[in-house]
């Protein structure tokens, strides 16, 4: 199971809990889902009762987490589940992938979240950050990417 965010602390007293996304997605479609909230210390089955947005992150209820005490024990807990609720379309995979000097760095073939961004694979194994930064051109019609040269090709 993919780890789709964090839970980072406790949100009001009824138990609900604060969530940073790894990427944006549809929240919609966790509602009612089982999953598994990891942490150093414990991991857990869990079921998702309602999901909403707020300020940038997600608020999550948890079934059968019914108090702010019983929230804070998931704090810095990693959440996993089934099914994948980012969008397809966001994810350039099978793009080919050119430097700006036109070099063939490969066909992406993961996409890989992390908490400050997504980082593109490929099957040359390179790694390019999915920012602003190094993306120059996303071309979907042409199934192609044009990106900054990293130094270490």
């Amino acid at each position: 199971m993919p780890i789709i965010g964090k839970i980072l602390s406790t949100f009001g007293r009824r138990g609900e809990v604060k969530f940073l996304p790894f990427r944006g997605g549809d929240f919609k479609r966790l509602e009612g889902q089982r999953g598994i909230v990891s942490s150093r210390y414990r991991t857990r089955e869990v079921e998702i009762e309602r999901v909403w947005p707020h300020k940038g992150m997600w608020i999550l209820k948890i079934k059968g987490i019914d108090t702010m005490k019983e929230a804070w024990r998931l704090r810095d807990s990693f959440l996993e589940v089934e099914i994948d609720i980012f969008p397809e379309e966001d994810r350039p995979l099978g793009y080919d992938v050119y430097s700006d000097k036109e070099k063939y760095l490969g066909k992406v073939i993961d996409v890989i979240p992390t908490p400050a961004h997504d980082v593109l694979l490929t099957d040359k194994d390179v790694l390019i950050p999915f920012v602003e930064e190094w993306i120059i051109a996303l071309l979907p019609q042409e199934k192609k990417i044009k990106v900054k040269e990293p130094k270490a090709v």
